[in-house]
């Protein structure tokens, strides 16, 4: 969910030559996710759906990073 809501927010911000594909543009959720980006708020979802996908792995008995790191890329990535 996390990634899905960044490439959203990206569909509407970014350009063709950042995301490397052809942005999807505006459909009624990515124009308030839009509006949202440009007003200064933060959109809402991604980064706290990163961190509850981050907790879920407390206690898993191996190495959990990689899939850590995986939660908060899918939030912050830029294209």
């Amino acid at each position: 969910m996390a990634f899905q809501i960044a490439d959203d927010v990206l569909d509407v911000t970014s350009s063709a030559e950042i995301l490397g594909k052809t942005p999807a543009g505006l459909t009624r959720r990515k124009d308030d996710l839009a509006r949202l980006v440009r007003g200064g708020a933060r959109p809402p979802g991604g980064h706290r759906r990163a961190e509850i996908a981050a907790r879920a792995l407390d206690g898993v008995p191996s190495d959990t990073s990689f899939l850590r790191e995986l939660a908060r890329y899918a939030a912050e990535r830029a294209r």
